[in-house]
């Protein structure tokens, strides 16, 4: 959400520039927001306006000093993370943030041929009553962008049509990369509604869309139904274990992992415990006993399941910590007696 927001506010500045040019300075800084907020899918901006420039043949806008100083804020700030990180950590972070968090999670390994379909077959799932309407207004503004040179179209029409291309070319199809684009697509779909409507229907359906709107937020959030977009805390269950394992896991020892995930959920432990889990699953029971007598005071996180399995096999090796729903902290019985429960001292920075 905040990338879509500072490329909603990147491209409002590129609409205003068209009358007063210092509003590329406000494309630069949004521009590097949405950099700093998701790396390099931050640059959709600035490629979008570039191809938005070329096709509409405006070289004298591409070298505008306002727009230079623009892009070249965008860079500059933007990837002045880039540039802190590289210096403190040298090749290991660069290996690290593009080779396998970009490059690797993105474009390595891909088997299915038809994987660029991905974006496609969610936009068929979860954009009802919205997608016809969004086909044939991307058609509409496509036409009179391209055909009749009307700028206000094109550039509507290249913001979510360029992202959707370029993001389906990668095998990781999350759909919350493409929030940008939804902005584009809610005018899109607003203004091929209202040139179908009359005049006068046109209050009556947005009465009629306040109305659904308002029943459908107090059907998710006022009723026991559980729905695939709610208010329910994110990453409950690692909350509520986060602040026992940051007191009994020292900072340079890794939280052991017992048949979980290697990356679900290494993240939300790390963001909400301050504590990274060992991406080399353990799962055999026999390994885990060997490593708890070699390394008595390690701690471990598992399934709440698979502790059940384990503790009555091992019932005189394994101690639990704590446990909830989903899962269990545990350590060897011979760590039992340094186990902490007092957090009078502790101050966890706040984490919403």
């Amino acid at each position: 959400i905040p990338l879509a927001f500072f490329v909603l506010l990147a491209f409002f500045a590129v609409f205003k520039a068209k009358n007063f040019k210092p509003w590329y300075l406000v494309f630069g800084f949004s521009t590097a927001g949405a950099i700093l907020t998701k790396s390099i899918l931050g640059l959709f901006p600035i490629a979008i306006t570039g191809v938005f420039f070329i096709l509409n043949r405006q070289w004298r806008e591409i070298m505008n000093p306002w727009f230079l100083v623009g892009v070249v804020i965008s860079i500059a700030l933007g990837f002045s993370w880039h540039l802190i990180n590289w210096q403190h950590y040298g090749p290991s972070f660069t290996s690290t943030h593009f080779s396998v968090l970009i490059f690797d999670r993105g474009f390595g390994n891909i088997q299915d041929p038809f994987y660029f379909l991905g974006y496609a077959k969610d936009f068929l799932r979860n954009y009802w009553p919205w997608l016809p309407f969004a086909v044939v207004g991307l058609i509409q503004f496509g036409r009179r962008g391209l055909q009749e040179k009307d700028n206000t179209s094109l550039l509507l029409f290249l913001w979510p049509t360029l992202t959707f291309l370029v993001m389906s070319t990668s095998k990781n199809h999350t759909i919350r990369y493409l929030f940008m684009i939804f902005p584009a697509l809610a005018i899109i779909v607003a203004k091929t509604i209202s040139q179908w409507l009359e005049p006068k229907r046109k209050g009556h359906a947005l009465a009629a869309m306040v109305l659904v709107i308002a029943l459908t937020t107090l059907f998710i959030n006022a009723t026991p139904f559980q729905a695939k977009v709610s208010l329910l805390q994110s990453s409950k269950e690692v909350r509520e274990l986060a602040a026992t394992i940051n007191l009994n896991t020292p900072p340079d020892q890794k939280l052991g992992n017992y048949r979980l995930p290697a990356w679900n959920p290494r993240m939300a432990m790390l963001f909400y415990s301050d504590r990274i889990m060992d991406t080399n699953v353990t799962q055999s029971s026999d390994q885990l006993m060997k490593d708890l007598a070699s390394n008595p005071a390690k701690t471990w996180l598992t399934s709440i399941e698979d502790f059940r399995k384990l503790k009555i096999q091992n019932q005189d090796k394994v101690y639990l910590v704590q446990a909830n729903s989903k899962y269990a902290f545990f350590t060897s019985i011979e760590n039992r007696e340094n186990i902490r429960y007092d957090f009078s001292e502790m101050h966890l920075p706040i984490a919403k």
